[in-house]
């Protein structure tokens, strides 16, 4: 059995939890410690709330500085940056075998989780100070389609001259 990872920015949050009120849905939703997820407000909602507790003040900043220079055009909104080309949130795709031969849920969890562990573990021998680089939002893992496979949405976060957080 072979695992499979792909990385891009095209996924959507939307996907990753589109049943996740309905106990049949066949869904884990693992939030990271920057989305503050609850119920009755979608995975999308949580990850943008997370974007404005990461980068609200330099986008507050920088868009008062675009006002003062008569540049309103550049003026851009959390939402813009969450859906900006350059800024949307990192997507991260596992996969463990194919159609025919796969890990049972329960197993691919326990797989994701402790990839989750063992990459948070990696970051933080490798880059002490990570959490100021990448950050995870979300874990969203599918059971409900041909193979089980696991969403994983990431922020990377620079630092501006001022030392505040920017996409």
């Amino acid at each position: 059995m072979k695992a499979t990872l792909h990385n891009g920015r095209e996924g959507s949050a939307s996907h990753n939890e589109r049943s996740w009120k309905d106990d049949k849905s066949g869904r884990d939703i693992i939030a990271g410690p920057w989305t503050k997820w609850s119920e009755g407000q979608s995975l999308k909602q949580a990850e943008i709330k997370a974007y404005e507790t990461l980068f609200g003040k330099h986008n507050k900043e920088t868009n008062e500085n675009y006002k003062k220079k008569r540049h309103p055009e550049k003026v851009r909104t959390i939402r813009q940056i969450y859906t900006g080309k350059k800024t949307r949130p990192l997507e991260q795709i596992i996969q463990i075998g194919d159609k025919n031969d796969h890990p049972k849920p329960e197993v691919f969890k326990a797989c994701v989780e402790d990839f989750l562990k063992r990459t948070e573990k990696e970051l933080r021998e490798r880059v002490p100070d990570h959490t100021a680089r990448v950050v995870l939002l979300s874990a969203s893992i599918h059971y409900d389609e041909t193979v089980p496979h696991a969403h994983l949405d990431y922020a990377f976060i620079g630092k501006d001259k001022n030392g505040n957080r920017t996409p």
